[in-house]
């Protein structure tokens, strides 16, 4: 922060800083005072926006840990009916082997 230029007038003779005057250095204090006064606000709204924002992160942690377990589960059901369904084949086409080797053999039998 700057302080506020003094007029020429209220210089000091030597040359150098302006002499404050006694109100300005009362001003000066109650500034202080102010600021100093604002620092427990100031902590207290920072706590209070710390624990709320706490509180905002715990609920996108829920609400991604819900999300999670409905993925979890639903590829748990997409990978249980994709077994399945694989084993299905499997059996089918094993079904379907042995009836070709049956007919292979009844072939083989028949015709010689």
């Amino acid at each position: 922060m700057t302080e506020p230029e003094t007029p020429p007038e209220e210089a000091s003779p030597e040359g150098g800083a302006p002499k404050p005057e006694k109100d300005d250095l009362v001003g000066r204090a109650v500034k202080h005072v102010g600021r100093i006064a604002k620092k427990p606000f100031t902590a207290g709204a920072r706590f209070a926006f710390d624990e709320y924002i706490d509180g905002k992160l715990d609920e996108i942690e829920e609400r991604i840990d819900r999300k999670l377990e409905e993925i979890d589960r639903k590829m748990d059901a997409w990978r249980t009916r994709e077994v399945r369904h694989r084993l299905r084949i499997l059996k089918y086409t094993i079904i379907a082997t042995v009836v070709v080797a049956a007919l292979s053999i009844l072939y083989t039998l028949f015709i010689r």
